[in-house]
């Protein structure tokens, strides 16, 4: 097999750096489809001794452990060497127990209580889906390797996926399990990543051991080459596994030219995207395209490392500290939770407007699903008739507010992240809808609901975090990322709040150019993310909503049991949305946007396929 497959083009991005002396590719990174990838950070990221010139704090030492998925699999693997690959039934997860236990006391960082609950359940699942990958598999694997493969070109380059190798005794057969945090098989793999990982297991090599500063040294002669490769998917907190590909070596399709020529374009560099990956670029401060605004946030303290402030953790947070500490700092990742039907409506409207959009035409009356014509859109989203059912009011009185007319152009889910260099945090949000038209910019979010809104336009302040963000953004950032240079120079912006009911639409404008509201907004904002930057302690919120929390089962604080919560004031009935008691501060339409605030909260999905991110 030939080391030679790829060549290193030079690289000569925008900002200062030191160049490293290997290039190292991971097989998640690969993956990245086209649309989403930044090719300087993918260049940068593949160089792992390049040095910036510039970076901001990274974590403290002090920091709790944010990776336990790293600790579980060093458990096992302790446990491999230990006892031996093959387990029977009643002790794999006792032994990985027993190995987490001293890995745990090992760890560089603290590890919470906490993260020692969630790896407690990660063990179970992770034995249940091994033993159940073992049953099915018309082979005995009795070794663990780690490889990894090499090509020899103008650098050292190696590659590599994160996960476990297992081989049979006589090498012929080799298979890849790699770890998802739950539903096992569910999803198509990217064929980039797929590539990669067939490259590893079919060309992999015994090796010194990866290190983030030094290349790896490639051991010749240990490892013969396989006669057959799988991978397989298993998930850790439901314990699913699947078997997604299976292939002899005489059979399989090795990564081509065209393949190799991808990788060294990407590696080329010399383009920026903005995305949620900027958070972790080690260019992110020197970025040429990233937009950077000092105070944007409106708070004086600085984070000890930069992180994302966005409305959905915004959401969490304002419904308890501690659920975001658990979700968002100790990266506690859960099963998906049971939807709601208001969740299940909110969810279909909202894709059928978005498939609408996509044609850049206006919504029609023709275009509306029935029970008797599902339409085209509805269609092409395999809807059923449930979702017709509950679908149909909204969309229709969509048709009386869909801002698509002649000349309009418009871009449906643009990502936008903004750096506050003040406080070293990544500020972003993802609007349902940004176009332009007669020279204006307009950004749209659109929110379906059950409740009849009878407050005044700034209470929508309060009841959606996402639109004093809007606010601000359009206010304060000049070039918006992800949009046409044209858009940014509209001589007018507004930022416009579509709400859809049963019964009716209706659109509220907030006209960015006014002071008033564009004051209200950053002062929102402001406190907010003053609360959130300065707190260490990350103490629960009086009674939070933990019957709702996505992270309740690991939190030692977690009362499932209680309906009524107490929410920046208010208390509520989580169950009606009725106000039970409001501080004497609070006016009528102050209480009621909180309340409606909270539930508009706890109706929120965020979106989670069980991939692990790297």
């Amino acid at each position: 097999m030939t080391k030679s497959e790829i060549e290193i083009p030079a690289w000569h991005p925008s900002f200062i750096y030191q160049p490293g002396e290997f290039i190292r590719l991971s097989a998640t990174q690969i993956g990245v489809a086209n649309e989403k990838l930044c090719l300087d950070n993918f260049a940068l990221k593949s160089r792992p001794t390049t040095k910036v010139s510039k970076t901001f704090s990274q974590n403290s030492s002090e920091n709790f452990q944010s990776f336990p998925l790293g600790l579980l699999k060093d458990a096992f693997v302790t446990s491999f060497n230990a006892k031996g690959l093959l387990f029977d039934e009643d002790q794999l997860d006792e032994f990985i127990s027993q190995s987490l236990s001293e890995q745990i006391s090992q760890s560089r960082s603290p590890v919470h209580p906490a993260t020692e609950k969630w790896l407690a359940d990660a063990v179970g699942g992770f034995a249940s889906a091994w033993l159940k990958a073992n049953a099915e598999s018309e082979d005995i694997f009795t070794q663990l390797i780690d490889p990894i493969a090499f090509s020899n070109s103008s650098q050292s380059v190696e590659w590599f996926a994160w996960g476990f190798y297992l081989t049979t005794t006589d090498f012929k057969v080799r298979e890849f399990r790699m770890l998802k945090m739950h539903s096992a098989g569910k999803s198509t793999i990217n064929p980039n990543r797929l590539a990669a990982i067939v490259k590893v297991l079919t060309q992999g090599e015994a090796n010194s051991g990866m290190d983030f500063r030094s290349p790896t040294q490639a051991l010749n002669g240990i490892w013969p080459a396989p006669e057959q490769v799988r991978i397989r998917e298993l998930g850790v907190l439901d314990g699913s596994q699947k078997l997604i590909f299976d292939e002899s070596l005489t059979n399989l399709d090795l990564p081509n030219e065209d393949f190799y020529s991808l990788i060294s374009s990407r590696l080329v560099g010399g383009e920026q995207k903005v995305s949620s990956e900027c958070l972790k670029c080690r260019a992110n401060p020197v970025c040429p395209t990233l937009p950077t605004v000092a105070g944007l946030l409106g708070v004086i303290n600085t984070s000890e490392s930069v992180k994302s402030f966005s409305p959905s953790k915004l959401n969490t947070y304002l419904r308890c500290n501690h659920a975001y500490f658990l979700q968002h700092e100790l990266s506690l990742p859960s099963l998906p939770q049971l939807s709601t039907v208001h969740q299940e409506r909110g969810l279909s409207v909202h894709a059928w407007i978005e498939e609408a959009h996509k044609r850049n035409q206006a919504c029609q009356k023709s275009d509306l699903p029935s029970e008797k014509d599902f339409g085209e859109i509805a269609n092409k989203l395999a809807w059923n008739s449930e979702q017709v059912a509950a679908s149909e009011a909204y969309l229709r009185h969509h048709l009386k507010t869909c801002p698509i007319k002649s000349g309009t152009q418009l871009k449906n889910e643009v990502e936008m992240w903004v750096m506050d260099s003040d406080s070293q945090s990544l500020v972003g949000t993802r609007p349902d809808l940004i176009y332009f038209a007669k020279n204006t910019l307009v950004w749209r979010e659109t929110k379906s609901t059950d409740k009849n809104y009878e407050v005044s336009p700034e209470a929508f302040l309060d009841i959606y975090p996402q639109i004093p963000l809007a606010i601000v953004l359009m206010n304060r950032v000049k070039n918006l990322p992800n949009i046409p240079q044209e858009w940014s120079q509209a001589a007018k912006r507004r930022v416009e709040l579509e709400i859809l009911t049963k019964d009716s639409a209706t659109l509220i404008e907030f006209d960015i150019s006014d002071p008033l509201i564009t004051s209200l907004a950053w002062q929102k904002l402001a406190q907010a993310a003053d609360f959130w930057i300065n707190d260490k302690e990350f103490i629960p919120t009086q009674n939070p909503p933990c019957n709702w929390c996505s992270v309740s089962k690991w939190c030692e604080f977690a009362n499932t049991d209680s309906r009524i919560t107490r929410y920046q004031g208010v208390s509520v009935d989580t169950n009606t949305g009725e106000i039970i008691e409001a501080d004497l501060n609070l006016n009528q339409d102050q209480q009621l946007a909180r309340a409606l605030g909270l539930m508009a909260s706890l109706r929120e999905v965020e979106s989670d396929d069980g991939s692990v991110p790297f």
